[in-house]
């Protein structure tokens, strides 16, 4: 199937499409996203790439999917409210996507519903906030965003031993 005849297939799933130099950039509305990857699935079967973008007033997750016969590659662009960021899982479509939605949850709070096992895959569990937000703060008085079983002795003991 071309890129024409997708886009004219499921024109109902899409916000926007474009296609420069053979990469289709297609937006959906976070309601349609999971149909809209469901439909990719069969002609691209590799899930190169899953991130978000804190753009201030809203999150953007963009999902890349390639085809490995020929290396076509797709873009997926979904626009959050920051306050209600929640997507269907994609991991049910390409497993490839399970730990990419494990991090974006981690690092801007993406919930991805439906998600096998969505917890926090770079910080601890007990962290508080996403440190890739725009509005994260460190508080160099508030010792809650360090490793619990790290302290500075520890490391300045570690480090004199080399």
């Amino acid at each position: 199937m071309t890129y024409e005849q997708f886009i004219t297939t499921h024109a109902d799933l899409l916000a926007a499409a474009e296609q420069r130099d053979g990469l289709w950039a297609l937006t959906a509305a976070p309601a349609r996203a999971h149909a809209l990857l469901a439909a990719l699935r069969p002609r691209f079967d590799y899930p190169e790439d899953l991130t978000c973008v804190d753009e201030g007033e809203a999150l953007r997750v963009i999902y890349r999917v390639a085809r490995t016969a020929d290396g076509a590659v797709a873009h997926v662009f979904v626009r959050l409210p920051r306050d209600a960021a929640h997507l269907p899982t994609a991991s049910d479509l390409w497993k490839g996507f399970d730990w990419q939605e494990r991090e974006a949850y981690d690092m801007f709070g993406v919930i991805f519903d439906g998600h096998p096992d969505l917890r926090r895959i770079l910080t601890w569990e007990g962290f508080q906030g996403h440190p890739l937000r725009k509005d994260f703060v460190v508080d160099d008085d508030d010792l809650s965003w360090q490793i619990p079983e790290q302290t500075d002795c520890e490391i300045v003991d570690l480090l004199m031993r080399e």
